[in-house]
């Protein structure tokens, strides 16, 4: 997620792995789906799913800034990240 949030970019057109030219963010019916496209080793994230809740504002942010503000709700970054894992 922290990924998504840092190279948000949901109208830019990315060819996906079958071939296929779209836009990064794609959204069904309560649900939405993130194209990322990132090998990190032998590691591959292709899509990011998430469910759609009402209206959603995600914005571009660093990962200092997302760190002070799961501080602010009491949580710490590295349990956040084994979570999201």
């Amino acid at each position: 997620m922290l990924k998504m949030a840092e190279n948000w970019r949901p109208t830019e057109a990315v060819k996906h792995s079958s071939g296929r030219v779209e836009k990064r963010l794609l959204c069904g019916q309560g649900w939405c789906r993130y194209y990322l496209g990132l090998v990190e080793g032998s590691k591959r994230t292709d899509y990011v799913y998430f469910p759609l809740a009402g209206r959603m504002r995600v914005s571009a942010l660093s990962y200092r800034q997302l760190k002070d503000g799961l501080r602010k709700l009491g949580v710490q970054a590295k349990l956040y990240r084994k979570f999201a894992n």
